[in-house]
């Protein structure tokens, strides 16, 4: 066998070892993603099911501001302006929402306390103005928690954490 130049080799190790990298992360983020969402569908359907057993309505806290974002609630709140205006939308902020106490059988909060700077003073508004709260948080090993741009906090173990790479 001959000798492999020295300077050929680390390049091919790099090149697979980066493959092999990028191949791990985005399987992991597809995976992440997948659990996401079906932890948010299922919290969704609960939360529907208990408000149309009240008669009541379901907020939907940080809705969204992009076209293809689903609008959950019966009423949608967002601190941002979506386009196109989603239906029943109201701009406010999710640590001081406009509503009586108790205007709501259910609050969704979905992917929207890891962006506020005060998720306790968030989570103490929606028990204000909702008979329950249905919560979903990024997985705190995920990758994409904690390189997301938007992400003031980590969630983990019940407390959040500032993201060290978090910008405003």
């Amino acid at each position: 066998m001959g000798k492999v130049p020295k300077r050929v080799l680390p390049y091919r190790v790099l090149e697979t070892g980066l493959e092999d990298l990028l191949l791990a992360i985005s399987e992991n983020y597809l995976k992440q993603l997948e659990e996401e969402h079906r932890e948010r569908d299922l919290k969704e359907d609960r939360a529907r099911k208990y408000a149309s057993r009240r008669n009541g309505l379901v907020l939907d806290v940080g809705t969204g501001l992009r076209f293809w974002e689903p609008s959950r609630g019966d009423v949608n709140v967002d601190i941002g302006i979506p386009y196109p205006k989603k239906q029943n939308f109201v701009r406010a902020s999710a640590e001081a929402l406009p509503f009586r106490d108790r205007a709501f059988s259910s609050v969704l909060l979905f992917h929207i306390l890891e962006h506020i700077p005060n998720p306790s003073k968030g989570i103490s508004e929606a028990k204000r103005v909702g008979e329950r709260v249905y919560v979903c948080l990024p997985k705190s090993r995920g990758l994409r928690t904690w390189f997301h741009s938007g992400h003031r906090w980590i969630p983990m173990r019940g407390n959040f954490y500032p993201n060290p790479l978090y910008k405003e």
